[in-house]
């Protein structure tokens, strides 16, 4: 039992970059025992001085864990790791690995393929956070078996307070992971950084801009759960801005930052998806039907 009254599980660790060693250390904090490993093993001593064990080869790892979490560098190194584990004659009869490696949706369902006839039971999951955010308050999502994920839940909470299960679907980690961090996370800050360049060619520093930047930010929380409901319900109907309004102050955007000389990457995109939306007939619906637009052939 730990300090607050749990099991103490053992948990492996393979892969200690910035990421993986965050998860090591927060599994320690949390009391669990830890045993790591990577193929730079000077890596490890720091989290040696914290109580982990470091293992010679990832065999020895999952041979001594109840639970193996994997955070290489992609899906080809995670499976090369796994194949030498498999191909060694001291693998342990039954393993269980999280593979919280970046990677997309076809990656973790042929990964699951490749590992089905080895019998290690797999779980796939992503994680949407900075190490710093590891052992607090991360979102890491995971996917697989339910069985699975009920039975080391209490010990995966350690990562963070958003630790959750979305589904059996291997592939909705990552689903999740490309559609929020990668679409939408990362495309939003580089929208942010193409407004404060723009800005920085009428003489304007970016801390001028945070005020407002951080105003429709807050905004965009009652956007998000609004355009949800209307996905999900089909009603584009708005009584705002609609398709043809954003169309007109977009064209204008764009053309204004193209004419200082900056090309207006994603304002062009977002023309272009606009100007789709209105050649489908939603020009007077809201700006959720871009989604529509977007997914009329696959029914979603």
């Amino acid at each position: 039992m730990n300090g607050k009254g749990e099991r103490m599980a053992r948990i492996g660790v393979l892969g200690l970059g910035l990421m993986g060693s965050a998860i090591a250390e927060a599994f320690l904090v949390a009391g669990h025992s830890v045993i790591v490993w990577n193929r730079t093993a000077s890596k490890a001593e720091r989290l040696v001085e914290l109580g982990a064990s470091a293992a010679g080869t990832p065999t020895e790892v999952l041979a001594e864990s109840e639970l193996t979490v994997i955070v290489l560098s992609d899906y080809r190194s995670v499976r090369d790791v796994l194949d030498e584990i498999n191909g060694d004659s001291r693998r342990p009869a039954a393993a269980t690995v999280l593979n919280l490696t970046t990677g997309d949706a076809p990656a973790a369902i042929e990964l699951r393929s490749h590992l089905a006839p080895t019998g290690i039971m797999y779980l796939d999951g992503a994680i949407l956070a900075y190490p710093r955010a590891i052992g607090a308050d991360a979102d890491v999502v995971i996917a697989g078996p339910e069985t699975v994920w009920d039975a080391h839940r209490p010990v995966l909470m350690s990562l963070g307070s958003g630790t959750a299960f979305v589904g059996e679907q291997i592939e909705h980690a990552n689903v999740i992971d490309t559609s929020i961090t990668g679409s939408f996370f990362c495309v939003a800050m580089g929208a942010f950084y193409e407004a404060t360049a723009y800005a920085a060619r009428s003489g304007m520093t970016a801390d001028k801009l945070v005020p407002y930047a951080l105003r429709w930010t807050d905004q965009l929380r009652t956007e998000i759960e609004n355009g949800a409901r209307e996905i999900v319900s089909g009603d584009y109907t708005t009584d705002q801005a609609a398709v043809v309004t954003y169309e007109k102050a977009i064209a204008m955007i764009t053309e204004s930052i193209q004419h200082s000389g900056q090309p207006a990457h994603l304002n062009a995109a977002l023309l272009e998806n606009l100007r789709a939306a209105m050649a489908a007939g939603h020009g007077r619906d809201s700006l959720a039907a871009i989604h529509a637009t977007l997914t009329k052939d696959v029914g979603a």
